[in-house]
């Protein structure tokens, strides 16, 4: 499920749900996260960070957007400006859960 959460506002709007068979790939992956960026700031959104699980697949595409453990964000392609960036994280509340499993 792909949603969308201010930083400012109590609502959440889910933005796409799909169902698949296997996990979805690196590059199906990398490529709607590309494509909700690009609708959400052409919406008048701004979109300043990707949150996912730990998943592999998800730390596989965020390689492709160039995001490793040393360098967490990437240059937004929406925007013009160099110094504007767009952070991946991950879910931390995920996280504790997974340890805790």
């Amino acid at each position: 499920m792909i949603s969308f959460q201010p930083f400012q506002g109590p609502w959440v709007q889910n933005l796409a749900c799909f169902l698949t068979k296997d996990n979805a790939s690196d590059d199906q992956l990398s490529k709607l996260v590309m494509e909700v960026v690009i609708l959400m700031e052409y919406s008048g959104f701004f979109v300043d960070g990707v949150v996912t699980d730990g998943a592999k697949w998800n730390r596989s595409m965020w390689t492709k957007f160039g995001v490793s453990e040393e360098n967490p964000s990437s240059q937004h392609f929406c925007d013009t400006d160099p110094n504007r960036q767009l952070y991946f994280l991950s879910d931390y509340p995920h996280l504790l859960k997974c340890m805790r499993n």
